[in-house]
C-alpha cells in the first residue's frame, strides 16, 4: 500500500516507537516522584516495595531508591536527636515540629526538580 501511495513507511513506524519512548519516560517519571513521595512516610516499607516491584524494568530506579532511603535515615537521625535534646531540656519540643516540616519541604522540593 505503501509502494502504491509513494509513502515511506518509516514514517508511520517511527512515530509509534518514538511515542512509546516518552510515554516510558513519562511513566518512569512518575514511578520516580511516587518513590520520592513515599519518603515522607517513617516507614520503609513503600519505597522498598516499590523500588522491588520496578528494579528490573526501569534502570535508574536503584539510584532514586538509595536517594530516598539515605533521606529516610538522616530523618530518623534527626527526630531521635530532637527527642532527646526535647526529653533533656524540655524548653524546645517545636524541634519535632520543624523536623516534620522541613520533612514535608525536602520531600515535595525533590518531587518537583524531579518533575521538571
Amino acid at each position: 500500500m505503501s509502494k502504491a501511495l509513494d509513502v515511506d513507511i518509516s514514517l508511520f513506524t517511527e512515530t509509534n516507537s518514538e511515542k512509546q519512548n516518552e510515554i516510558d519516560k513519562e511513566k518512569e517519571r512518575i514511578w520516580f516522584a511516587l518513590i520520592h513521595l513515599s519518603g515522607l512516610f517513617l516507614l520503609f516499607f513503600p519505597t522498598i516495595i516499590i523500588w522491588y516491584k520496578k528494579k528490573d524494568y526501569i534502570k535508574e530506579i536503584t539510584n532514586h531508591y538509595r536517594d530516598v532511603v539515605n533521606f529516610q535515615i538522616n530523618k530518623w537521625l534527626f527526630y531521635m536527636l530532637s527527642g532527646l535534646i526535647s526529653f533533656l531540656f524540655m524548653g524546645f519540643p517545636h524541634l519535632i515540629y520543624v523536623g516534620i516540616v522541613f520533612n514535608g519541604v525536602i520531600t515535595i522540593v525533590n518531587c518537583n526538580k524531579l518533575n521538571n
